[in-house]
C-alpha cells in the first residue's frame, strides 16, 4: 500500500512539475516577444509589434488557464506541493503580465511622440 501511496505522489509532482514548466515556457515566450514588439515600436514597426503583443498576450492566457487548474485542485483539497518551481513560475508569469501591460499602455504614446518628431523633422 505504501509503494501505491509513493507513486501516486510522484504521479501528483510530476503533473505539477509539468504545469509549472508549461506556465514557464509560455510566460518567458511572452516576455521574448514583449521585448521584441519594444524593439519594433522603437524601429516604428507598429504592425509587427502589435502582432509581437498579441501573442504574448495568448501565452499568458494560456499560462494563466493552467495556472487557474492548479488553484481549482488546491481548492478542491488536492493540495499543492509547494516549491520553489510553482514560485518561479508565478514570479515569470507576473512578470510578462507586468510587461504587458506596461507596454501596451505606453506603446501609443512613444507612436504619437515619434510621429510628431517626424512631422518636426
Amino acid at each position: 500500500m505504501e509503494d501505491l501511496n509513493n507513486i501516486k505522489k510522484e504521479s501528483k509532482e510530476k503533473n505539477e512539475n509539468d504545469s509549472c514548466f508549461k506556465i514557464i515556457a509560455l510566460g518567458g515566450d511572452a516576455k521574448s516577444r514583449i521585448r521584441g514588439a519594444m524593439v519594433k515600436i522603437k524601429e516604428s514597426k507598429y504592425s509587427e509589434a502589435n502582432k509581437l503583443l498579441k501573442v504574448a498576450e495568448e501565452n499568458i492566457i494560456k499560462a494563466r488557464n493552467i495556472q487557474h487548474k492548479l488553484l481549482t485542485k488546491e481548492i478542491r483539497g488536492n493540495n499543492m506541493i509547494s516549491s520553489i518551481l510553482i514560485n518561479h513560475a508565478m514570479d515569470i508569469l507576473i512578470t510578462a503580465e507586468s510587461e504587458l501591460s506596461l507596454i501596451n499602455f505606453l506603446h501609443p504614446y512613444i507612436r504619437d511622440l515619434q510621429e510628431k518628431l517626424i512631422k518636426k523633422g
